[in-house]
């Protein structure tokens, strides 16, 4: 075998003689020589620009390097050039940022992204500025005003970063106001009445220990009052009243006492229906009610009452006796007057109307009770009558004058006027249409009971 030299990745041998047979070297050494490091052979190369060392990373020379075993061809060559701490390949400029409430910022400067080293300028961080805010963003709180037991503020925004507020100061602590207090609704604790002013006690809501008092205005309605009184009032028109006192200012109040309205004394009558010849919607009717009303005459008999019938001197006597109440029952009696002897139904009363001076007689020992009594004998016993009992027959109506004033007797003329002027006769019509009085005529029973009527009505039951 030649010689074959050795390469940097395979080792050569020497020049030898083998037997193919047995394999045996025969004449020189097969032994494998050395590697030879500088021996590429034909492997190739592979160039290496040189690379500058940076902050980061080592560099080197320009080199070819064996496709073999990988080695510069050149020994040392490709030796490493040290790291460069002021070779900065990639640098990027960084704005300056402004500080806000939460957040430094920083200057301006110049920074390396591989060893991130600053280059120029600063990133040194900048004192937080409390005066900015950034983009945080506020939440407004109103005015809260100090109360009794908490302190209050102004009006303020607060930032959403630094929970403080966006202006310094706004939010500044108020001191606890001892007189700003929240009160309850209150409680009456004493009722204001018509005579005394009330309280009303208010509690803080805030410290119940705060309480305040209010006075109450009087209030005029506020009456404290006692039982209703029965006055002992009622008529029989109308009920009775009862009263009621205060206790506090003694006002009184009263209202009708409702059920007592007395029965009446003289229950009305309705003569049409006790009294077959008086029938409804005569003239007289209304004046025959009344004094049948009044027991102050009776009729005829016990169902006729004869309106168009004369009445005697000693029915109308009776009359006068029934007005002044009375007591004709016991007939056993006697008068002066020789035609009016005892136990007549009459005597007592004409006895009665003679002791007071309510009549004379026709002469000084007769009376005449059975004769039909004159108008003007009417109308002088009516004034009479009024003179006993103490009645003022005042005057209602102007004085009127009668065209048969001169048939009226002297004895008579002045109760004639007086009768007229009270309103008891008003005279009739001729028939010539003159207002006449006939003096001297008998008046009817319907007659009688109107004067009668007059005379009660206005001047006796005077309500």
């Amino acid at each position: 075998m030649k010689l074959l030299q050795s390469t940097c990745t395979e080792a050569g041998h020497g020049a030898y003689t083998v037997c193919d047979d047995c394999e045996t070297v025969i004449e020189g050494s097969d032994a494998a020589l050395p590697l030879d490091p500088t021996n590429h052979g034909t492997h190739g190369t592979t160039h290496h620009d040189a690379k500058a060392a940076t902050c980061i990373e080592t560099g080197h020379g320009a080199y070819d390097e064996c496709n073999g075993c990988h080695k510069a061809t050149v020994e040392g060559a490709d030796a490493e050039i040290p790291i460069n701490s002021d070779n900065h390949v990639n640098t990027r400029n960084v704005e300056a940022a402004a500080s806000t409430c939460t957040e430094a910022g920083h200057g301006a400067y110049t920074v390396c992204d591989d060893c991130e080293t600053v280059i120029e300028g600063s990133d040194a961080a900048l004192p937080l500025d409390p005066t900015n805010h950034g983009t945080h963003g506020t939440t407004h709180h109103d005015a809260k005003a100090a109360t009794c037991t908490e302190t209050g503020h102004g009006a303020y925004d607060e930032c959403n970063g630094c929970h403080k507020a966006t202006v310094e100061g706004a939010d500044a602590e108020i001191p606890i106001n001892p007189d700003n207090h929240d009160w309850d609704d209150g409680v009456v604790t004493k009722e204001a009445t018509c005579s005394a002013e009330g309280e009303k006690l208010f509690t803080c809501k805030n410290d119940k220990t705060h309480t305040t008092t209010e006075k109450i205005a009087i209030n005029p309605d506020a009456h404290k009052w006692g039982e209703y009184v029965y006055n002992n009032d009622a008529t029989e028109e109308a009920d009775g009243t009862e009263t009621r006192k205060c206790e506090y200012c003694d006002k009184e109040e009263t209202r009708t006492a409702e059920g007592t309205k007395l029965e009446p004394q003289y229950p009305p009558v309705d003569s049409t229906e006790v009294f077959t010849d008086v029938a409804e919607g005569k003239w007289y009717t209304k004046y025959i009610d009344y004094v049948a009303t009044y027991g102050l005459m009776n009729g005829m008999s016990e169902t006729t009452f004869e309106p168009s019938g004369k009445l005697t001197r000693a029915m109308f006597v009776q009359i006068l006796a029934n007005m002044s109440g009375v007591d004709t029952a016991n007939r056993d009696v006697t008068t002066t007057f020789t035609d009016v002897p005892a136990n007549k139904w009459y005597t007592p009363a004409v006895k009665w109307a003679s002791e007071n001076g309510i009549v004379n007689g026709i002469s000084e020992t007769t009376f005449e009770p059975m004769t039909n009594i004159q108008r003007q004998q009417i109308c002088v016993m009516l004034v009479r009558y009024a003179e006993y009992a103490g009645i003022t027959l005042d005057a209602k109506t102007d004085e009127m004058t009668f065209t048969d004033a001169d048939r009226i007797q002297n004895y008579a003329k002045e109760a004639v006027v007086i009768c007229q002027k009270a309103g008891i006769i008003d005279g009739m019509d001729d028939k010539d249409g003159n207002k006449i009085f006939a003096p001297r005529d008998t008046a009817t029973r319907a007659q009688v009971a109107t004067m009668i009527t007059r005379f009660h009505e206005n001047f006796v039951n005077v309500k």
